[in-house]
């Protein structure tokens, strides 16, 4: 379950009061990082582990999705607003990778145009990009402290917030504000009125966010935890003699 991979300058210079509002600020600011997310949708577990870098505008990740027992590998490279996907061993090859290709190349931003469409909708298999959740996070209003907790060795504080979309909306760059507005409408055809939506988030007392927690509405929640802020992120396009373009299928389709 993807969305398009946002850019653009985090922001820390904004004055709001609120903790997580002004920490999700300070954390774009940071413009690398490494992440771990877990998706929980009905019988379907999705874990993802990976970098992003803003700046780049790109995400590398790997998942794997636990169905009844079985797991399925993928790694995923996105290059917005190209995304190139490798299909591990244990799927099985897709028909529309020739022998001796191993990637398979999608340019999204014409056929999502087209169908209005987001990355989760279309099955992609991996993980909102955690610049996404905290883009989000800047229009946190009311943040209840709920207490404090230990996440991988960083003392941090937990909070329960509500976001006001239209302060998130307009602290964001158009990039980012284009990857909102279509997380929005994503949330409203699964029936979730994000201006009723709470969400987790816990802030280490270095004063960036090291985990949030979100509610996809009927299809579950997604819980992001990041680590390794500021580390040098070099994310590449696979090998031209190993991958293929299927932007032509999607588009079809």
């Amino acid at each position: 379950m993807l969305t398009v991979l946002t850019a653009g300058c985090g922001g820390s210079g904004t004055l709001a009061l609120d903790p997580v509002a002004s920490a999700a600020g300070r954390t774009l600011d940071k413009q690398t990082g490494r992440f771990e997310t877990r998706f929980d949708v009905g019988p379907i577990e999705l874990t993802a582990t990976g970098t992003f870098s803003e700046p780049d505008h790109a995400i590398e990740l790997k998942t794997n999705t636990h169905v009844g027992g079985d797991a399925g590998p993928l790694e995923l490279r996105m290059l917005y607003p190209v995304v190139y996907v490798h299909v591990g061993a244990g799927v099985g090859r897709p028909t529309f990778l020739p022998a001796g290709k191993s990637w398979a190349k999608l340019d999204l931003r014409r056929p999502l145009d087209k169908l209005g469409a987001s990355l989760p909708q279309l099955g992609m298999g991996g993980a909102q990009s955690p610049v996404d959740g905290l883009t989000w996070l800047r229009g946190s209003k009311h943040a209840k402290k709920l207490g404090t907790e230990t996440i991988d060795g960083v003392p941090t504080t937990h909070y329960r917030v509500t976001v006001d979309v239209q302060d998130a909306l307009a602290k964001a760059t158009p990039n980012q504000r284009e990857a909102l507005n279509r997380l929005l409408r994503f949330a409203r055809k699964q029936g979730v009125d994000p201006a009723s939506t709470t969400s987790d988030v816990w802030i280490g007392d270095d004063g960036l966010v090291r985990r949030s927690t979100q509610s996809l509405g009927r299809l579950g929640s997604m819980t992001t935890t990041f680590s390794d802020f500021g580390t040098p992120v070099h994310i590449e396009a696979p090998p031209p003699d190993e991958t293929v373009d299927v932007s032509g299928l999607l588009q079809s389709g």
